[in-house]
């Protein structure tokens, strides 16, 4: 049963955008709610587990879009079990990628009145209750934020990334993640009921659960098409709100898990992708994503939102003092 709304809340208007492709039934092999296990996985789709958790969780009628990029498996199956809960279901005739259908589908909540457009993957499950009322009423009292995020967690509870920094010594870093690089299962840092959370102000937030003020999203132009068929786009999209002047957020009382490590075996992502990614980075944004060089990037930025955690000692040399 859907909670009441706080008579302290807001009359900003939400709009969710899931798109999906590929994410029915056999797609999620194990649960790996405990660490790294054979048990499998109940539902053995992320699909429902994700629509089910997040009509659980919602305090707020959202306007809500599906877009099926294209799945050749049981995905429509699924969703249309949904539809009734639904806004729009919009199916794409073939695999036309994340970015275009994402466009495709804010410009329609835009055209709706909403004040905020909000995207989500289809492997994560949504924890906190009213997530989506803590989401307008951030953008309701703090009108410099213009992309918000939350705690993303792994299946067995250890803290994943509470936002990005991209401007980072250690190039793009998850802030909150323990001892980077090492096997994901050893981390240290856990979400449990004594560790208190705030918010983070970060270069970008977790495209997996973001959120956007529409004013914002249109006034950098939306997602730009060099990122359409590479990663990248939401890190691109929240640095341009930087310079815009704007902040991003990933609020500390906002968790969610994603499940990508309980995915079937999946090729989305390649070397060879990967590196054409990081490419369209230096090409649009002149630096390496995983070598900065804060120097030169000071130099370019000097006097934007890009630069504020850099400084110049009195030597000449660039230090970096965010998180």
């Amino acid at each position: 049963m859907r909670l009441c709304i706080p008579k302290n809340g807001h009359n900003m208007k939400l709009g969710c955008i899931l798109v999906n492709y590929n994410n029915g039934s056999g797609t999620r092999l194990f649960d790996f709610s405990r660490g790294p296990s054979e048990e499998p996985a109940v539902p053995n789709d992320f699909l429902s587990l994700c629509l089910d958790s997040y009509f659980n969780s919602i305090w707020m009628d959202n306007h809500f879009i599906i877009v099926d990029d294209g799945s050749t498996d049981n995905n429509m199956e699924i969703i249309n079990s949904y539809k009734d809960r639904v806004s729009e279901i919009i199916v794409n005739g073939s695999n036309i990628g994340l970015a275009p259908s994402m466009q495709m589908a804010a410009s329609r909540l835009i055209d709706a009145g909403c004040d905020a457009i909000c995207r989500f993957d289809a492997d994560i499950e949504f924890l906190t209750a009213g997530w989506d009322f803590r989401f307008m009423k951030h953008f309701a009292e703090y009108p410099t934020s213009a992309a918000i995020g939350g705690c993303q967690i792994l299946p067995h509870g250890a803290i994943w990334s509470m936002g990005d920094m991209i401007i980072h010594p250690r190039g793009y870093t998850h802030i909150m993640m323990d001892s980077p690089g090492r096997n994901v299962f050893e981390t240290s840092v856990f979400l449990n009921e004594n560790l208190i959370l705030g918010n983070i102000e970060c270069d970008s937030v977790m495209g997996c659960l973001a959120a956007f003020r529409s004013s914002a999203y249109q006034q950098v132009g939306g997602l730009r098409k060099e990122f359409e068929i590479v990663r990248g786009q939401t890190e691109d999209l929240n640095l341009r709100f930087l310079l815009e002047g704007y902040q991003c957020m990933a609020l500390g009382g906002v968790a969610f898990i994603h499940r990508h490590s309980e995915h079937a075996p999946k090729t989305a992502i390649t070397d060879k992708t990967a590196n054409q990614s990081l490419q369209v980075w230096r090409d649009v944004w002149g630096w390496d994503k995983i070598k900065p060089d804060l120097n030169a990037i000071y130099e370019q930025w000097k006097g934007t939102r890009l630069t504020r955690h850099l400084v110049v000692d009195k030597e000449g040399a660039v230090s970096y003092i965010g998180p």
